[in-house]
């Protein structure tokens, strides 16, 4: 992408599902049961896999597309005998150079390291498997049998909730149960050595109460067929963390009636028969479905931001354009190339005009798939984004787009005095009726969802969107917004750019109302100031043509990158909206994303946030702050604590997955963004394996350096009582309303009072 096109649209916040969020890392729309046969009870499964170097030009000549096929073809035959034949794999979507490696459910890794997975990870955000290619010996590829096998070992993790049976040297002791200790009793499955063994326990490995000594057993008390045919809702209370209501029940266990034994296993070969590999290469199909209903300035706000999604996307993307309810008026109804049509695509949107109807987008929706269905091509990766004011959607649409492998992102455009009770209404509704509310169609199709309250954020939320559907290796470092500037008050955001983002481009981006009349500028570390008259050869500058916003784009070669930037927003007039601004990095794996698991009806528990900070290995020992806010932006709090060290809730300590109890400040059935901030102010933040549950050596730590990173993700409690006040944080909140201002760690310890006057515009 030539992300000098664009600038309100290379936002990557990793903004996403709601109400209830299981599903990055692995929640691509591509990845999923493809097939179920009734008869043989056989399920066929596909999975999307990320390569972090170039197909084309690989680091060695061995790791070609025949290295990949070959892994994958022996990773098919090891599943299949470990299942029993229950599940085959079927085909498997390849990206490289690191697309989508933040929600592939296998990172294919040119690094040397310890494989990991997690644990019941599947189609769940921010879960994944790390699969390394290095030989620890040769420092060579490693063997695709050794690396199949180890990806089928991995699969017991992360797709089937299964712990490992295996005996950890010099472990002797751990809090955390599911951590294989140095005097377990190894039982001879694929848990323990994948390389020997090619079966999973039964129960007469663990008969003997002298072999009921593996970190399988402390957490399910069953062996591994044992757990994958019971109800994950009758797991016993030790599994919580790892199996309950978040390891998936899959149709192929759930219809035995009861598991194998050691003596009924047949251990059968092949099940490779079904392998696809398919290299996602064709670039992205999106349709843009646009609500003709909405208010003229938020039409406008819709037109623009479409304009701007159609000019952020690579040229080898394909783009329909849909209006409704008025689908005569529809402007680009096939899908056409963008590089050979991007002026003609953004000229056509520009036509569409308002109707008077309030139709829901089910209809509209239902054609933008048809227009993909259309496409037939596997190599593409296609979703839907609809920009629309309605609440919910008919059920047998999300159905369609599950069965399609197809997103939907929407976003709900929600302004006005009336819209609580509109979103009361819509969610009264939808609880008796086959109508679904847009933050669980999101989820159920794996797409990202968001609520703009006034017309400006329209078009960062769209811009969040459009990075998602690229799969494009972007962090965000750094973002913030204020409701409104005057010209004696401007609004300026201090970011830490340090060695962790070394390589990467940085840009500073501004949104602000179209009928605005302010500036833009930039200073260094060094304290250069940076105009759009005065730009080094290193900086570009874009104001986008709306009006809407501006950005720089500094790139890895400017002198004097680390140390602390500041990007100002000065006003000539009082604004008449909010102003936001993001630093993001490009490329760049070192980034932060949001999982919830609870406060569903499927996950009836005390809804806990998780904050995966990773680059792709996991970083420990860094501070990670979390901020609530409501659906009209309010602050709700502002400075939860969330940690990596395993005591409740956290269950893993040292895994790079720091976690914090919401529960107890969300209203039921109301929605809200979570803001997580993370950074490393006492520079203990490392790349570590530390915390991983495989066998083998760990390799070293590796300092990570100074950092900030952000993500966001909307979410609704379904399940919480009212909350009452609380000023202990109900498990991992710590308020620090007098604790002093640290300007490289903006917003973790100001207190909700300046947050009356300087907060995210949302």
């Amino acid at each position: 992408m030539n992300h000098f096109q664009l600038k309100p649209l290379t936002i990557a916040l990793s903004l996403a599902l709601a109400i209830p969020l299981v599903g990055q890392a692995a929640d691509h729309p591509l990845t999923g049961v493809s097939s179920h046969n009734s008869e043989s009870g056989v399920s066929t499964l596909n999975f999307v896999m990320s390569l972090d170097w170039n197909l084309a030009n690989p680091p060695d000549k061995g790791r070609d597309k025949t290295y990949v096929h070959d892994t994958l073809k022996q990773f098919a035959r090891s599943l299949y005998t470990m299942t029993e034949g229950k599940h085959q794999v079927g085909t498997v979507y390849v990206y490289d150079e690191s697309q989508f490696l933040k929600r592939a459910d296998i990172q294919f890794l040119d690094k040397l390291g310890r494989a990991s997975a997690s644990v019941s990870g599947w189609k769940r955000r921010s879960y994944e498997i790390e699969i390394f290619t290095v030989d620890k010996e040769t420092e060579k590829p490693e063997s695709v049998e050794a690396l199949g096998k180890t990806l089928a070992h991995e699969v017991g993790h992360y797709s089937y909730g299964l712990l490992d049976e295996y005996a950890e040297a010099d472990t002797k002791s751990s809090e955390d149960l599911g951590d294989p200790l140095e005097n377990d009793t190894p039982r001879n499955t694929i848990m323990n050595e994948h390389l020997k063994f090619i079966s999973l326990s039964t129960a007469s490995d663990y008969a003997d109460k002298s072999t009921q000594k593996t970190a399988q057993w402390r957490v399910y008390q069953r062996s591994a067929w044992e757990t994958m045919i019971q109800d994950p809702n009758k797991d016993s209370e030790t599994a919580a963390g790892y199996g309950g209501p978040i390891r998936t029940w899959f149709e192929a266990f759930r219809n035995l009636k009861k598991a194998p034994t050691a003596d009924s296993l047949k251990k059968p070969t092949g099940g490779d028969e079904r392998l696809q590999v398919v290299y996602m290469n064709e670039g992205s199909l999106m349709v843009l479905v646009i609500n003709q209903s909405l208010t003229l300035a938020q039409l406008n706000a819709a037109k623009q931001s479409a304009k701007g999604a159609v000019d952020a996307l690579n040229d080898n993307a394909q783009v329909a354009v849909l209006a409704y309810p008025d689908f005569v008026a529809n402007p680009v109804q096939t899908l056409v190339r963008v590089g050979d049509s991007r002026a003609d695509i953004q000229a056509a949107i520009n036509g569409i005009v308002q109707s008077a109807a309030n139709d829901p987008p089910d209809q509209a929706l239902r054609a933008a798939l048809a227009i993909i269905n259309d496409a037939d091509s596997p190599a593409n990766t296609a979703s839907t984004l609809l920009l629309s004011t309605s609440a919910t959607v008919d059920s047998a649409v999300v159905q369609a787009y599950r069965e399609k492998s197809v997103a939907i992102n929407p976003i709900q455009i929600s302004t006005g005095p009336a819209r609580q009770a509109q979103r009361l209404s819509a969610r009264t509704q939808a609880a008796s009726s086959d109508r679904v509310l847009l933050g669980a169609l999101a989820e159920q199709t794996s797409g990202r969802y968001a609520v703009a309250n006034d017309d400006s954020e329209v078009a960062q939320a769209t811009a969040q969107m459009v990075n998602d559907v690229e799969g494009e290796a972007v962090a965000i470092v750094n973002d913030d917004g204020v409701d409104q500037i005057t010209p004696s008050e401007p609004f300026a955001l201090k970011t830490l750019i340090g060695s962790a983002d070394e390589g990467a481009s940085l840009e500073f981006s501004a949104y602000w109302d179209a009928g605005d009349q302010v500036d833009f500028s930039l200073q260094t570390p060094s304290g250069q100031l940076i105009n759009p008259d005065q730009l080094p050869p290193e900086v570009r500058y874009q104001r986008n043509e709306d009006g809407t916003g501006a950005s720089y784009e500094v790139s890895p070669q400017f002198a004097g990158r680390t140390g602390l930037w500041l990007s100002t927003v000065t006003a000539r007039q009082t604004t008449a909206d909010g102003v936001f601004q993001d630093v993001l990095a490009i490329p760049s794996l070192l980034g932060a994303d949001i999982a919830t698991t609870g406060g569903s009806k499927d996950d009836p528990r005390p809804m806990y946030a998780e904050i995966s900070v990773e680059g792709p290995l996991p970083v420990t020992q860094a501070t990670v702050r979390l901020e609530i806010y409501d659906e009209d932006g309010n602050p709700v709090q502002m400075d939860l604590a969330a940690r990596d060290d395993g005591v409740a809730p956290d269950v893993s300590a040292n895994d790079g997955a720091y976690t914090v109890k919401v529960a107890d400040f969300l209203k039921p059935d109301r929605e809200y963004e979570l803001v997580a901030r993370v950074a490393n102010p006492n520079n203990t933040a490392q790349f570590s394996t530390s915390g991983r549950k495989v066998q083998g050596a760990d390799t070293p730590p590796v300092p990570v350096g100074p950092f900030l990173r952000t993500a966001s993700v909307w979410v609704m409690n379904e399940t919480a009582p009212e909350p009452t006040p609380s000023t202990s944080g109900g498990g991992g909140c710590v308020l620090t309303p007098n604790a002093p201002f640290e300007p490289l760690f903006p917003a973790l310890s100001l207190g909700a009072f300046w947050y009356l006057f300087r907060r995210r515009s949302r």
